[in-house]
């Protein structure tokens, strides 16, 4: 047999009964996948954590490999926030969008390495006037990790969790 899965489909699984969106904050693209009536409808904005990175090295004059530790030792410690409020507004208007598309979408998983940028899960929150939660998956409590490495790990994790439920699901 052979098949596909879809990225919004396996979130939906793992995330569906308990939210109304996954938003997926990558490098350079952030993913926003609302459930409505069974099926993931899905919104791709070209805004990620790249954007912060860059901002991080140009304020501090310094390369982007420097930066990017920097922002993930660090966050925006000691930075200029603009980067982070100019993606939050960003991710802000994907949300709005979204919910010109669906019923509900005021209930958001927040998942992907940006979502554990501090500030950025409440900035957007703020902005679109919604819950958004940096969840673990209930496929990875169930593992034997402890639960400090689940809680930092989770939003790296949960995607490839959630691939990995299809067969289970089959």
């Amino acid at each position: 047999m052979l098949a596909v899965d879809h990225e919004g489909c396996a979130l939906q699984r793992i995330f569906g009964d308990r939210y109304d969106a996954v938003i997926d904050v990558g490098y350079e693209t952030t993913r926003l996948h609302a459930f409505e009536r069974g099926l993931p409808l899905s919104w791709i904005c070209p805004v990620g954590g790249r954007q912060i990175t860059e901002s991080i090295a140009q304020e501090f004059a310094i390369d982007i490999q420097s930066a990017e530790r920097r922002k993930r030792i660090l966050g925006m410690s000691g930075a200029d926030r603009t980067a982070l409020d100019r993606c939050a507004e960003a991710l802000g208007a994907l949300l709005k969008a979204a919910r010109n598309g669906v019923r509900r979408c005021d209930r958001i998983a927040m998942l992907g390495n940006g979502a554990r940028l501090a500030g950025l899960a409440e900035a957007v929150a703020n902005r679109a006037n919604v819950t958004i939660e940096i969840p673990v998956p209930d496929v990875l409590r169930r593992s034997k990790l402890p639960e400090d490495v689940l809680q930092v790990s989770a939003p790296e994790w949960a995607l490839a969790a959630a691939l990995a439920t299809w067969y289970a699901a089959g």
